[in-house]
């Protein structure tokens, strides 16, 4: 007698479960270099993370201790006053 893959008479094997993802919660590092390391809190993986957006305005333009947060302030430029002067001024 032929057995088909559909037939009711044999019973199907033991399921296969899968294993969950972890849904990573990130520990990161301080900012020290172009990367910072992370460490997943519930399952202990690590990844490296970079410290700058690319296509970001300010790049390469912020420095390391600024990352670092050691300066909490950026540099600013002040605009400087027009010498140019009005027709009414001659």
């Amino acid at each position: 007698m032929e057995t088909s893959v559909l037939d009711p008479q044999v019973a199907p094997g033991p399921a296969v479960a899968e294993m969950p993802q972890c849904s990573h919660q990130w520990m990161i590092d301080s900012p020290n270099g172009p990367q910072s390391r992370g460490e997943c809190r519930l399952c202990g993986a690590e990844r490296y993370f970079q410290n700058y957006i690319e296509g970001s305005s300010w790049g390469y333009n912020v420095t390391l201790d600024q990352l670092r947060g050691d300066n909490n302030r950026l540099p600013v430029t002040t605009p400087q006053p027009s010498k140019t002067s009005l027709a009414e001024d001659l």
